[in-house]
């Protein structure tokens, strides 16, 4: 695995994490009605979820690898399909309204864990996007344990850089994650860079 193929993986996850989805909606009702140590739990929780996830589509692409041989490559023009539909969608998205109202519970930082957890385990778009993404970007028959833990130290550091810099933003601007405007352009934009990273990744395929 090269620095290269790296950084294609973490900007295809940053596209993925700017856009405000319900689990970031709700990682910022409960950092702004909670504080900022709830939001942080909850955003850990999520993190748990996401390297669950792409621990299982690693696992499951390796296997498909190592079974199919050369038919591998449909599995990979398949998700870099998936991820051109995803491209797509996000263009033409006219946005979404959020009904996004400050959390005033308290709960403790296990409860906000466990919260953060199963709201991502309860989403399969997740693994369904590290499926799709994994083998365009990465040797999955190749990559060491060194490497993994490389690709999961990514997902946590996009995870946090991305997450936090909203939490930092809906404090000085909360009405901006429910402008449906302003959703409507943060997620044509992310699908245009999506599209054209995708359509890259699926030729180099």
């Amino acid at each position: 695995m090269t620095f290269e193929t790296l950084l294609i993986f973490a900007g295809f996850l940053t596209i993925a994490c700017i856009i405000p989805g319900p689990g970031v909606i709700t990682l910022l009702s409960r950092t702004l009605g909670s504080g900022w140590s709830a939001g942080m739990a909850f955003l850990i929780g999520i993190t748990l979820g996401d390297l669950i996830f792409v621990t299982l589509a690693f696992l499951g692409m390796a296997a498909l690898a190592e079974s199919m041989g050369d038919l591998f490559q449909w599995i990979k023009w398949a998700g870099a399909a998936f991820l051109v539909y995803m491209a797509y969608q996000l263009v033409t998205s006219k946005g979404e309204s959020f009904d996004f109202q400050k959390d005033k519970s308290t709960s403790s930082a296990f409860v906000d864990v466990t919260s953060g957890l199963l709201l991502t385990l309860g989403n399969p778009k997740p693994l369904i996007f590290y499926a799709a993404i994994m083998p365009q970007v990465l040797d999955v028959t190749q990559i060491t344990y060194a490497e993994f833990s490389m690709v999961l130290a990514t997902v946590v550091f996009v995870l946090f850089a991305v997450c936090c810099t909203y939490i930092w933003i809906a404090t000085k601007a909360a009405r901006f994650f429910s402008d449906q405007k302003m959703q409507k352009r943060l997620s044509q934009g992310s699908g245009a860079v999506l599209l054209g990273t995708a359509t890259w990744v699926a030729f180099k395929a």
